[in-house]
């Protein structure tokens, strides 16, 4: 940061970090600010900066919070307005897909039980062939179980 620091140096900062964002940052910080001076120094715009950047975060992460919940409610019936709780989903455009990073991030909860599970499992001896059907339940069963 320059040692000549300026009003214009401020918004140039800002539309840097925050892109088409920053007018708007720059005019709710402005409501705000006690010294509207401190806006046009390096300490001023740094803070600025690092506030918006953590209330951002913050939104975000509630965001993504609420994208879940709405990734888990597919799985059963809702008696809310389905579309409503589908709409954020498609708007959803800061990462790739929310579903995948949904299911993701729980099968990695859960994966600890289901190798745990799994270690446990022994091969169960039949005395006759076993018809395909029974054994696909058998293993679909067992599966079910581990991941649940």
């Amino acid at each position: 940061m320059r040692d000549d620091w300026c009003f214009q140096c401020t918004k140039e900062s800002l539309a840097k970090w925050f892109s088409s964002d920053w007018q708007s940052i720059l005019d709710a910080a402005r409501q705000s600010a006690t010294d509207t001076k401190e806006l046009a120094t390096k300490k001023g715009v740094v803070s600025l900066i690092i506030t918006t950047a953590r209330d951002i975060d913050k939104r975000t992460d509630e965001l993504r919070r609420e994208l879940s919940h709405a990734v888990r409610t597919r799985e059963g019936l809702v008696s809310a307005d389905a579309e409503s709780l589908e709409k954020p989903l498609k708007n959803w455009s800061l990462d790739d897909d929310r579903v995948t990073d949904f299911y993701a991030a729980w099968i990695g909860k859960q994966f600890p039980k289901i190798i745990d599970r799994a270690e446990k499992l022994n091969a169960i001896p039949a005395s006759a062939q076993v018809p395909e059907s029974v054994q696909r339940y058998l293993i679909e069963a067992s599966t079910e179980s581990r991941i649940l």
